[in-house]
């Protein structure tokens, strides 16, 4: 409800702009009709990027929370089966600013590159979250744009034109490519984002998996240690494959998949792909 009501006061936010721009003669070139269509679809990818933050600022935290969740259940199973269990910890180094204490054998979970790659997205995210770093330092991190400004609650898109406008012989010709490099700075941003997303939601089922997994072993008091191991060696294994599926999507399926998002609320995605060549344009549903 919230980011529903987020989205529809940047939308406003933007009309008001435009409207207003449209009595400064900034969009008064009507050879231009769809400078209209751009600033809202400008203003939309940003709005994702902003949503797709927030989400990653959040799974950081509910990451954090799950392997220590993790840790606990998997050294209450041997300590059931074990008068002295040896158990490994490590403190991991696992994102930006983070590290956290993980039993050995979960670490093939949060440790091997692309998971680490979105597992620091979600770091990144959070400190942004909690004010420990600039908005500078956050787009460069995250490959944002560097006027991108994940604080700013609406109007954003139309601030950027606004400030260009000051400096420029605004037209409609001027604005139009100026809107279609908005659009364009923001695709592969909101791409490499949600690629996170969908990683770190991978992650987090497979630390509920093992939860559940551990849980259910302890519970039924049959296994010794050394039937523990191969039961442990074997759940995380099954989880880490069920990682790598969402791992091996390429830039292609996430595309796919924020393509039917964009379907869904009939968005105007004409020039997405504007500057990129007509074959890598097309997506297949």
């Amino acid at each position: 409800m919230f980011k529903s009501a987020l989205y529809a006061a940047s939308l406003s936010l933007a009309a008001i702009a435009f409207s207003s721009s449209q009595a400064n003669g900034l969009f008064e070139d009507l050879e231009y009709p769809d400078n209209r269509n751009r600033l809202e679809r400008a203003e939309e990818l940003s709005f994702d990027i902003k949503s797709l933050t927030s989400q990653l600022a959040n799974d950081k935290v509910q990451i954090e929370r799950k392997l220590q969740t993790a840790n606990s259940v998997v050294i209450h199973a041997y300590s059931s089966c074990a008068q002295d269990p040896h158990i490994d910890l490590s403190q991991l180094y696992i994102g930006h600013d983070w590290t956290t204490e993980v039993i050995d054998a979960l670490e093939p979970l949060v440790i091997f590159p692309l998971a680490t790659i979105a597992i620091n997205k979600a770091s990144i995210s959070y400190l942004i979250s909690e004010g420990r770093i600039g908005e500078a330092a956050f787009a460069r991190l995250a490959g944002l744009p560097p006027w991108f400004r994940v604080g700013q609650i609406a109007g954003g898109i139309a601030t950027v034109i606004g400030g260009m406008a000051i400096t420029d012989a605004v037209t409609g010709a001027i604005h139009r490519d100026k809107l279609r490099h908005i659009i364009h700075e923001q695709i592969q941003p909101r791409i490499e984002l949600k690629k996170a997303a969908m990683i770190n939601a991978a992650i987090l089922e497979s630390l509920d998996a093992i939860i559940i997994s551990f849980n259910a072993l302890t519970a039924s008091n049959a296994l010794n240690e050394q039937q523990l191991n191969t039961a442990v060696s074997s759940i995380v294994e099954a989880q880490r494959q069920r990682i790598d599926t969402i791992v091996a999507f390429d830039d292609k399926r996430v595309k796919q998949i924020l393509h039917q998002i964009d379907v869904s609320k009939h968005s105007w995605t004409n020039e997405d792909y504007y500057f990129q060549d007509e074959d890598e344009n097309e997506i297949n549903i």
